[in-house]
């Protein structure tokens, strides 16, 4: 080991001091290329002092003396050099001199000690790479914890918002689940249905068709429509009939059906009923605010569910044909929420002994329109059932009726399709019902359809029917219009004599306001027993130059790759307007005229008109009936017997002016 003139030991191969910059004494072999390397950077950097700018040179003179750079370029045997890069000058408390920067390469921590043999194998980098190194993703796992947090935020969210609603949680949960449960409990019942139906025609059981067609059964309770669309693209799939065009079309359709079937409807308000009739004994409602908040969050909770079961349940065949099948699900959600809502008021109500909230006087308007209604559907079903037992005494001995019945019942007809006929006589008979006591009170059935075309700048109207039957339509024979006017004037009689008994005795008759609340009522089941039949389809021009091509063709205005649309609509039912008008009519008569009927007939038989007048009475008409049945000797019936008691005893009053 070779040491300095300052006394520092000098490394083996090092060629400058690490402690003054000295450059240290070589070997003859390495004299001449330690010349060549110092005369090459004086080069070098004369060159670049004279092409930088003046920051640059003046920073350089500052690095050396002569403003000088020190490059150590490859020895002159190597191949062709790599770039040159300048080396850092040394700091202002290093040595100066030509040599100060080599002895600041000298003190760089990494660099070589001894000049690399050129063509050996690079030696591995020391210095750390500024780039990352890839880390592999690990696998997914779930996060038990995690997922138990978040399933607990959920929870306090939701129960945060529950108590939020001015009711007691038990209240809320229970209307809640109420809701939910009458929902799948009435699809349950719709689906039993179709499986009744189902084995009588197939041995072979099809839970799934059972699921899908309990909806199509429950849009008929709450006149939610429900229908088919499909998309087909085949020759042979639109039809046999256009086999002999030769074409290849698009067809898309859509059909929609809006019926209602009142059984349904009336079994699924009853089972609402019933349900809030007992969650009101669990915990009772004090006010009507209260009450109508239940009502509603259990017609949500049916309504969200109905409508759940539409959207999974949607039939869907795919092909040739794509075919959907079902109910729509915002009908569903909507018609079942306001149905269930106003059930579950009712019942709420009921079981809590309360009304709506009316004044005395309008509670008798309503109670006399309620009447009118539940009598003229009464007398229709009366008329009905003996129309149809007379037509069948008369047309039995029809030479065509046993072999009707025969066919009916062997061959022409397989089990499975009676049983449906008979299930939808049944769904639909209270319907029917409806109808004709609309018929009966004057209002006429109305029919219409209507069918349009549309090209791409044509339109023309293909069917444009309405028809009207009933007894202002002058369709209706002699017979049948007298024996109509003679059952509307015993529904008068009737609402007229409960309606004279629900009011003060002497008091003066109110007769416009029942007859707007009737009105607003038949309208509404006039609208309710109405059918609609609404389809629409586009036919588009496809491969194939056939006889329908040219009719897509003209029919779109002469362009080649048209298409034809085709809307049409029918409807089936009572007139709502002249339902409302007829039953406003009928009901201002017998709320007019019902203080002189109640009082003319109480003078004769007042027992008849105590069991008329029903529980509802005001209390001077029963102290009046009571009286003057225990004057005829008559037993007064179970709702005026504590009446005719005290009369008896002496603890009521005899009435002033008695009947009898």
């Amino acid at each position: 080991m070779t040491t300095c003139s300052c006394g520092n030991a000098l490394a083996p191969g090092v060629r400058f001091c690490t402690s003054c910059g000295q450059p240290v004494a070589a070997a003859a072999p390495t004299a001449h290329i330690a010349d060549a390397v110092v005369a090459q950077a004086d080069t070098a950097s004369a060159v670049a002092q004279a092409t930088a700018p003046a920051p640059v040179a003046a920073a350089a003179g500052s690095a050396a003396p002569g403003g000088a750079t020190a490059v150590v370029p490859p020895p002159a045997s190597s191949p062709p050099a790599a770039p040159s890069y300048p080396v850092p000058p040394a700091g202002p408390a290093g040595p100066a001199g030509p040599d100060a920067g080599h002895a600041r390469l000298a003190e760089t921590p990494g660099a070589p000690t001894e000049p690399a043999a050129w063509g050996a194998a690079p030696e591995a980098s020391t210095t750390s790479s500024p780039y990352p190194e890839p880390v592999p993703a690990a696998p997914h796992r779930y996060d038990a914890q995690a997922l138990s947090s978040a399933a607990e935020r959920a929870r306090t969210g939701v129960a945060a918002s529950v108590q939020r609603i001015p009711l007691p949680q038990e209240q809320v949960v229970r209307a809640l689940r109420d809701g939910a449960l009458l929902a799948l409990g009435s699809w349950i019942v719709c689906a039993v249905l179709l499986l009744l139906v189902d084995l009588f025609d197939e041995p072979n059981p099809r839970p799934l068709m059972w699921a899908r067609g309990g909806v199509l059964v429950l849009a008929l309770a709450l006149r939610a429509p429900m229908g088919v669309t499909g998309t087909v693209q085949d020759q042979e799939q639109l039809g046999r009939i256009l086999d002999s065009f030769n074409i290849d079309a698009v067809g898309n359709a859509g059909v929609s059906v809006t019926a209602m079937s009142f059984t349904l409807t009336l079994a699924v308000a009853a089972a609402t009923v019933a349900v809030a009739r007992r969650a009101n004994r669990f915990s009772s409602s004090n006010t009507r605010r209260d009450r109508a908040i239940r009502a509603v969050l259990v017609g949500l909770a049916f309504g969200v569910v109905a409508a759940v079961l539409a959207l999974v349940l949607r039939g869907e065949v795919t092909g040739t044909a794509t075919l959907s099948i079902g109910a729509d699900a915002g009908w569903m959600l909507i018609c079942g929420a306001v149905l269930v809502a106003v059930a579950a008021f009712v019942g709420l109500g009921v079981e809590a002994r309360a009304g709506v909230g009316l004044p005395s006087t309008w509670q008798r308007d309503v109670r006399a329109a309620r009447d009118f209604v539940v009598a003229g559907l009464g007398a229709s079903a009366l008329v009905l059932l003996g129309y149809t037992i007379h037509e069948m005494s008369q047309r039995r001995n029809e030479p065509w009726a046993p072999a009707v019945t025969q066919a009916a019942t062997t061959e022409g007809a397989g089990p499975g399709a009676l049983a449906l006929a008979v299930v939808l006589f049944v769904l639909f008979v209270p319907t029917l019902v409806v109808v004709a006591a609309g018929v009966l009170m004057g209002a006429s059935v109305t029919g219409s359809a209507v069918a349009t075309w549309s090209g791409a700048e044509n339109e023309q109207p293909l069917l444009d029917v309405d028809r009207r039957m009933g007894i202002v339509e002058g369709t209706v024979p002699g017979s049948m219009i007298f024996a109509a006017l003679a059952v509307a004037l015993l529904v008068v009689a009737f609402v007229a004599v409960r309606s004279g008994v629900r009011a003060p005795a002497g008091a003066r008759a109110r007769w416009w306001q029942p007859a707007l609340v009737a009105a607003g009522g038949w309208a509404l089941l006039a609208w309710l027993a109405s059918m609609r039949l609404d389809a629409d389809a586009t036919v588009s021009e496809a491969d194939g130059a056939g006889g329908l091509n040219s009719v897509i063709q003209m029919l779109a205005g002469g362009e080649s790759g048209g298409s034809v649309t085709a809307d049409a609509g029918a409807g089936l039912g009572l007139a709502v307007l002249g339902a409302a008008l007829a039953a406003a009519l009928w009901t201002a008569v017998a709320a007019w005229i019902g203080p002189m009927v109640v009082g003319a007939v109480a003078r004769s038989a007042p027992k008849v008109v105590a069991v008329v007048g029903g529980r509802h009475m005001d209390d001077s008409w029963r102290v009046l009936l009571a009286d003057a049945m225990l004057r005829r000797g008559q037993q007064p019936p179970r709702h005026l017997a504590p009446v005719a008691a005290g009369l008896r005893e002496g603890r009521i009053a005899p009435p002033q002016h008695p009947l009898v």
